[in-house]
């Protein structure tokens, strides 16, 4: 679902298909590539839809996540951040 770009920025493949919706603390995922609905967890959930509002900046996730959760250090952010995405 997520294409990293020459630039480091990200984007969805199929921006008006996906569904994100938020259920509390998770969020449920409905990706029309595969036909398949996931759950996801907060942090998961806050990075897909920055993803989704308009292809942020590594930065502007990094940013996303620590208001969600408190990182030892940025490079543990950095670290996440990418296993996230697939980087």
């Amino acid at each position: 679902v997520l294409v990293n770009t020459p630039l480091p920025s990200w984007r969805l493949i199929d921006p008006d298909g996906i569904r994100i919706v938020r259920l509390g603390e998770t969020f449920a995922v409905y990706n029309p590539l595969s036909g398949d609905t996931h759950l996801i967890d907060e942090v998961t959930g806050a990075v897909l839809t920055g993803v989704a509002e308009g292809a942020p900046t590594e930065g502007e996730l990094n940013r996303r996540m620590a208001e969600l959760v408190e990182f030892q250090d940025e490079e543990s952010a950095v670290q996440h951040l990418r296993d996230l995405l697939g980087a």
